[in-house]
């Protein structure tokens, strides 16, 4: 059975996608949550206009994620923690670093930008990579100062 997709499905398919799926899993699963629609000619056509759209969205987005890549690279933010020694109390995470871009640039980020291995826990000098857009990816560098 064809059947267009109106919502994001993770690792299924995206919004606009045309797909064939068994007939138990559109009657029970995507059409019960209207995830999907049974794919008509005129839902088709629905699908091709959106997904030109998103194609050309997302050159705009792009567009703007080189432009910010090109303010960042470089950048350097400072964040202080309570420390015994080089070792910090707490850790510093996605979220704390996500607050300070958020001031210096304007601009929200979220966990997903981030691609952090594990919590920052010791005093010193890291480079953070952050994904702006599909391909753009900024380096900003964060310098973790101790306190008693």
């Amino acid at each position: 059975m064809q059947v267009v997709f109106v919502q994001d499905i993770k690792n299924i398919a995206r919004k606009g996608d045309v797909k064939n799926v068994k007939d138990g899993y559109f009657q029970n699963y995507l059409l019960p949550r209207k995830l999907a629609v049974l794919a008509t000619e005129s839902k088709m056509k629905e699908a091709e206009l959106l997904k030109k759209q998103m194609v050309l969205e997302k050159g705009k987005i792009k567009e703007q994620a080189v432009e910010l890549k090109k303010k960042m690279d470089g950048h350097k933010i400072t964040i202080k923690g309570k420390a015994k020694g080089d070792k910090l109390y707490g850790s510093i995470g996605e979220k704390e670093i996500a607050d300070l871009l958020e001031k210096d640039f304007k601009v929200r980020f979220t966990k997903e930008h981030f691609k952090l291995s594990e919590n920052i826990k010791v005093i010193g000098s890291y480079e953070i990579p952050i994904s702006l857009a599909d391909g753009v990816e900024a380096k900003v560098t964060l310098e973790v100062k101790g306190e008693k």
